[in-house]
């Protein structure tokens, strides 16, 4: 398998439509072929609450503690916020 890390980055424009279960999902899956870690950006931190809850074949952390254990995954989910703005999207875009 390529050696770069995958970004795979959840986003919609309203609440309530499945991001976190979606980025849950993808990540149960990318958990089965490398190190993965779920980013939950969301700020209802859906991802965070059931993670506390049950238990995660990866880890799942806010944005701020992002960088300190991303370095060696091979897929990185990101659960974004709802409602992004035009410049969240360019950002995004540009990756």
């Amino acid at each position: 398998m390529d050696s770069q890390k995958k970004i795979i980055t959840i986003t919609g424009y309203k609440g309530g439509v499945g991001k976190s279960t979606t980025a849950v999902h993808l990540a149960t899956f990318f958990s089965e072929l490398g190190k993965t870690v779920l980013v939950d950006g969301d700020q209802n931190r859906t991802a965070l609450a059931w993670s506390k809850r049950g238990s995660f074949p990866f880890p799942a952390v806010d944005e701020r503690q992002a960088l300190k254990v991303i370095a060696d995954a091979q897929f990185v989910v990101i659960d974004t916020p709802a409602r992004p703005d035009s410049d969240d999207l360019k950002e995004l875009e540009a990756v």
